[in-house]
Formats: C-alpha cells, sequence, structure tokens
C-alpha cells in the first residue's frame, strides 16, 4: 500500500488531525461563546453553542465514540446488524 492510502485508512494521522481540530475547534467555540455571551445577541450565542457542540459529535464520531481509543467492543446485535466490511490487513 503507498503512503497516499496509509495516511488516509481507519485510526491514522488524516482521521486522528481531522478529530484534533474538530474537537479543538469545538471546545474553543464554546469557550468563547459562555465568555462573550453578554457581548452577543440571543440567536448567535444558540447558534455559536449548537455550531461548537456539532463540532464535538462529529469529532467524537470521527473515532467511532472513542471505541477504538479505549478497547471498547462492538456489542453482539449491533455487529449483526453491521454489514460493513473491514480489511484489517493495514
Amino acid at each position: 500500500m503507498s503512503f497516499g492510502f496509509w495516511i488516509l485508512t481507519e485510526n491514522k494521522p488524516i482521521e486522528m488531525f481531522t478529530f484534533i481540530f474538530l474537537f479543538i475547534g469545538g471546545s474553543l467555540g464554546i469557550y468563547y461563546t459562555l465568555k462573550l455571551k453578554t457581548k452577543i445577541t440571543l440567536w448567535e450565542t444558540f447558534f455559536y453553542g449548537i455550531f461548537s457542540f456539532l463540532l464535538i459529535i462529529v469529532a467524537i464520531e470521527e473515532t467511532a465514540l472513542g471505541q477504538w481509543f479505549f478497547n471498547i467492543e462492538t456489542p453482539v446485535e449491533w455487529a449483526k446488524i453491521n454489514r460493513q466490511e473491514r480489511n484489517n490487513s493495514a
């Protein structure tokens, strides 16, 4: 497998950087939304808060909700439903 394809595979640098940047962006967004909520309108506070929260959700989903970080196996019932084929040779 070439370096270009390796870097794009599951749990490799591109996915990790995506997780890191989304998580940091969401965290900073929530921090600054709470810090500036008296200086911005209610609608702006709501929009930035929800947007930042969703960035964190996308970041967490990028790492399969932390499943492989903490070595958590997929429940058997869910694994039966999951039709995704995995090639674990990488």
